[in-house]
């Protein structure tokens, strides 16, 4: 049996001889009164009022409650109109007396997905089997994502991959790179990353594939892109410009890093991360001014900052001044006595 790949074809054979809900007798459906309650439900049902359908239905089934085919009715409208609150359980039921029915499980699985229910969702995969999941395109992609959501990637790539061959989804395609990323396959996440924004360019995408470049140690792709995510931006972005200067300082191109780590600190002046970023930027080069500026700003945003101290213990140390230099090695030391090996092996190095 194949799957339908869309839930609304699919909920068009949710049962076997109710694609249309017709009117019932009293040879067929119980007592009168369940038969006139059914009989309004199929009304209702015939115009997609199926609020008011369902009304009818569950009278119908309050006075028949053995009568199956109105409990599959139920069901089925508690799906159509979208209260999958009822008609999750109402489903298992169905499921729990027809074991294996494909429908009822293809069901369960989007209506547990989007519920966020997602230990039921593989379950209910599960009892379906890979293969009738894999013929629904639909059915592959929430699958796939519920396995995303619990960080269980390798299994999330077995039903993302095969998809990915038959559409071109830029989400998909993002999904993928994300999972790659977090497996720590830098190379097939930029591939996907790629193909990502090949379908559908967004500016977020771009940037984190940047991220991912320099995570790799790819640092000149990773400016490239970086460049032009800002050159494609509307306004001043701090984190485009952090990120570039950061790239740049990993790649001890200090002065264009600088440039980068001046335009962010024009957009917010105050960012810690960033004045850190410029103590440490400024000592790298020896620009004493430089550093000994960056330093006071760092110490003023956070008194506490050992680094900060230790650096400016080397900065006098270095030059000459080491009674000073010791006085902040020691208060750095006092913040942070991880810090005193690295001072033992300076003066071992001199």
């Amino acid at each position: 049996m194949k799957l339908l790949v869309t839930i609304a074809g699919l909920s068009m054979l949710m049962y076997t001889g109710s694609v249309k809900m017709n009117a019932a007798s009293l040879d067929d459906a119980g007592s009168a009164e369940a038969v006139g309650y059914y009989n309004k439900a199929v009304q209702y049902k015939q115009v997609k009022n199926y609020s008011e359908a369902i009304k009818q239905m569950d009278l119908a089934v309050s006075e028949d409650p053995a009568n199956v085919q109105y409990k599959k009715e139920q069901a089925d409208l508690n799906y159509l109109k979208r209260d999958f609150f009822k008609a999750i359980p109402q489903f298992e039921d169905l499921v729990a007396k027809e074991k294996g029915n494909k429908v009822y499980l293809a069901s369960l699985i989007e209506m547990t997905f989007l519920m966020r229910q997602f230990d039921k969702t593989i379950k209910y995969a599960d009892l379906l089997g890979k293969k009738d999941v894999s013929e629904s395109n639909d059915l592959s992609q929430w699958v796939g994502k519920t396995y995303y959501n619990q960080e269980r990637y390798t299994k999330a790539l077995e039903y993302f991959l095969p998809l990915s061959a038959k559409k071109q989804d830029a989400k998909l395609f993002y999904d993928i790179a994300q999972c790659y990323m977090e497996l720590d396959q830098y190379k097939k996440s930029v591939e996907f990353y790629e193909k990502a924004l090949t379908v559908r360019y967004d500016k977020t995408w771009e940037n984190e594939l940047a991220l991912v470049y320099t995570t790799a140690g790819m640092d000149a792709k990773a400016v490239d892109r970086f460049r032009n995510v800002i050159a494609k931006s509307n306004s001043s972005n701090y984190s485009n410009y952090f990120n570039l200067g950061n790239t740049f300082f990993g790649m001890n191109q200090l002065d264009s890093a600088l440039v980068y780590f001046k335009k962010a600190q024009e957009v917010n002046p105050d960012s810690y991360e960033l004045l850190t970023m410029l103590m440490h930027t400024y000592y790298k080069k020896k620009d004493i001014r430089g550093a000994q500026a960056a330093i006071d700003d760092v110490l003023k945003a956070n008194p506490d900052n050992a680094n900060a101290y230790y650096l400016l213990g080397k900065l006098y140390f270095d030059n000459g001044s080491k009674d000073k230099g010791e006085k902040y090695f020691e208060k750095a030391f006092q913040l942070d006595p991880s810090l005193r090996s690295l001072k033992v092996e300076k003066i071992v190095m001199q």
